[in-house]
């Protein structure tokens, strides 16, 4: 009797350990919550080069790099007294297209805009040279398509009297551009999420102040009635 307790013991403890491990490796295979998305026409293998590139350029530590063929997670350090965590997740989506999601420590998501635009240059990603990303900004999440984000992106502008100076569509991004006539410059991103919804980027200026902020939340209460949305998500 005691024989087969010990044997019972033995293997609850091996099916323990099996279900921790596997929870472990589990992990992996989701992106951070509360995670900055993007979809790069790029492999894993490339996303990897520039992922840790980007991490050497801004002199973070790499604590764990795993990934193979089809995705993988990097994660590092910041050296500074806080020594935030940074991840930087992604999965191959199809043969030509990996999605990223950045996480900074508690759901940094300034910082890891600023992690995202930085990889998204080292991978020439369309827009990621743009000097917008240091302007005020604010994001929503919307069930609608590309091209019905489009439509409305250009009709709340036009409502604000702001010309479109650039447009530029594809299958799973895009990106509309115009300037105020004080020459503040606007930029709208937009890009497919794995979940199959678009994420919005409404960019005011060229820094952050109460100007700037106050004129991206104007265009993306605009945006919204748009779109149909009473009020901005929160």
């Amino acid at each position: 009797m005691a024989k087969f307790t010990g044997m019972a013991s033995y293997a609850a403890l091996v099916l323990f350990l099996a279900s921790c491990s596997w929870f472990d490796q589990s992990s992996d295979s989701n992106p951070p919550q509360g995670g900055n998305d993007r979809r790069y026409s790029k492999t894993p293998d490339e996303i990897a080069a520039a992922a840790n590139e980007t991490f050497r350029e801004l002199s973070v530590q790499v604590q764990s790099d795993t990934h193979d063929s089809l995705g993988g997670r990097i994660v590092g350090e910041r050296s500074t007294a806080g020594k935030e965590k940074i991840t930087i997740w992604y999965k191959s989506v199809d043969a030509r297209n990996t999605m990223v999601s950045v996480a900074v420590g508690k759901g940094d998501r300034q910082l890891a805009q600023l992690v995202q635009d930085r990889l998204a240059t080292l991978l020439g990603a369309p827009g990621a040279s743009g000097i917008l990303s240091v302007g005020a900004s604010t994001e929503g999440t919307y069930d609608q398509p590309i091209a019905q984000c489009m439509k409305a992106a250009e009709a709340a502008l036009a409502e604000l009297h702001m010309a479109v100076s650039r447009r530029e569509v594809h299958d799973t991004w895009a990106e509309m551009e115009s300037r105020q006539m004080d020459s503040v410059p606007v930029l709208i991103q937009m890009e497919r999420t794995e979940k199959d919804q678009t994420r919005v980027r409404f960019i005011g200026g060229v820094s952050r102040n109460q100007d700037t902020v106050q004129l991206a939340n104007r265009i993306r209460a605009e945006f919204d009635k748009k779109i149909g949305r009473q009020a901005p998500a929160k």
